[in-house]
């Protein structure tokens, strides 16, 4: 780790404690200001990864019960969040995927499906990604799934841990399956809590045809070449065959193990996808799967492994994330900041250009303290008199919700990017340098054609 990260480390967290310290600051109360100064200092270390991932979210639960700046119900809401116990799902697979050795053949599959260069590797891996996108509901779910699959394509291509390929196929999947299933309406928990807040208070119900129409011919499809880009130039290394043996999953037979995991995944998955017949939570679903996973003669690998071989920091730091965006907006400091972005901007009836970006650089600003799951409860109850300022239709603004979740200044603000990081052991500098540049070219290229599209769809009138 370099001098400059420990000094943006140093340097960031001393800022937090400096307004931590002297709260409150001018227009906030006691707790908001405390609250906005540890925020700073948890942030910081998840950023810059000086410290072990979990340690931030421990130093969050003391900080706020010590000082009693959030309730208990709402300092450890993120142990009774779905989204976590979907990360817990995803550790308890990808430890049974390695062990079990499905992963080997399924990275053989993999590999003649994709060829065996380090390109080929990645497109496959985005298009795979993609595809999850319409068979998981949850993007959680699909990096719980998908990132111990791609660790034995890269395991299988010679890419051992440390190797810039296989943190370049690791960020291949994460990004694309987490950014374009936000081009699918049922594909990212951000646009459900969006649509389901529509329908509540506008009596406006979101159809996923017209919905991927918007979304997906520009922004969607570039977002997928994009990167496939970002991860061949970012991370450009070659293929070593020689450095691990080549995958036999085809010619060996299925051993017990395999055969039970692989009924596992496959009713988890199709649970799953008919979660609107059932109404099971997916991850209820997914916890359930993990649970058979290590019952004694019918799972898939010894309970032992839970205690031995499993690491539960993405877990601790998935509830850490998710519990610090429940504070926050249990304090009122989001929707301070939210009507404070707003009184500061200025939208324009047929200025259309100017509103676009200026709703994007709105939610981005929101989602930097909430993540882009806390937004939509802020702004879309504001929809009314968005579209009365900017002067579109209300359902213009709803869609408009989706452009905003595309930005990643850092990886806390989208916590299913850094958590499947996590699962696949990539570091969070690497996370933030794939996000910041995969940001700027969003804002630059992405996010203007997506406007053009917009309007010649008549979107804005």
């Amino acid at each position: 780790m370099t001098s400059l990260v420990r000094y943006i480390a140093a340097l960031s967290s001393s800022a937090g404690l400096i307004i931590f310290a002297i709260a409150p600051l001018d227009g906030l109360d006691l707790v908001s200001s405390r609250l906005l100064g540890l925020a700073v200092i948890v942030v910081s270390l998840w950023v810059t990864g000086i410290v072990s991932p979990a340690l931030p979210a421990i130093i969050l639960f003391l900080v706020v019960m010590l000082f009693g700046l959030s309730p208990p119900s709402v300092t450890f809401s993120g142990f009774s969040a779905g989204a976590a116990w979907l990360t817990f799902t995803g550790i308890i697979f990808g430890l049974a995927i390695h062990r079990t050795g499905l992963g080997d053949r399924l990275a053989g599959m993999l590999l003649q499906r994709f060829g065996h260069s380090y390109a080929g590797a990645v497109a496959g891996t985005v298009l795979v990604g993609f595809v999850f996108c319409f068979l998981m509901p949850s993007s959680m779910g699909r990096c719980a799934i998908l990132v111990p699959l791609v660790i034995a394509l890269a395991d299988a291509l010679g890419l051992s841990e440390g190797r810039r390929g296989r943190t370049g196929l690791v960020m291949a999947a994460v990004f694309s399956t987490v950014l374009s299933g936000y081009s699918i309406l049922p594909a990212g928990i951000p646009t459900i809590v969006m649509a389901g807040a529509a329908e509540s208070l506008f009596g406006i119900v979101l159809q996923f045809a017209p919905y991927m129409l918007l979304q997906f011919p520009v922004t969607g499809v570039l977002t997928l070449l994009t990167i496939i880009g970002l991860s061949l130039i970012l991370f450009r290394d070659g293929v070593d065959h020689g450095a691990a043996p080549a995958p036999v999953a085809d010619a060996r037979p299925w051993t017990v193990q395999e055969r039970r995991l692989a009924l596992i995944l496959v009713s988890v998955l199709v649970l799953w996808t008919t979660d609107f017949l059932h109404g099971v939570s997916p991850a209820w679903i997914g916890l359930s799967g993990a649970i058979v996973c290590v019952l004694p003669r019918i799972g898939a690998m010894d309970a032992e492994a839970m205690a031995k071989d499993c690491d539960y920091t993405p877990w601790i730091f998935t509830v850490g994330i998710i519990s610090l965006g429940a504070i926050i907006a249990e304090s009122g400091l989001a929707s301070l900041i939210g009507v404070t972005l707003f009184s500061l901007t200025a939208f324009e009836p047929g200025a259309d250009g100017k509103n676009f970006a200026t709703f994007i650089a709105v939610y981005s600003a929101i989602a930097s303290v909430t993540t882009t799951a806390g937004v939509p409860p802020l702004l879309t109850p504001m929809a009314n008199e968005i579209a009365a300022a900017a002067g579109w239709p209300i359902l213009t603004v709803l869609m408009a919700h989706t452009l905003g979740q595309y930005v990643m200044l850092y990886p806390y603000q989208i916590p299913p990017i850094l958590t499947g990081a996590l699962l696949g052991r990539v570091s969070l500098l690497s996370t933030t340098l794939m996000g910041l540049c995969w940001s700027t070219i969003y804002l630059a290229v992405i996010a203007p054609l997506s406007f053009l599209w917009w309007r010649w769809l008549g979107m804005f009138v």
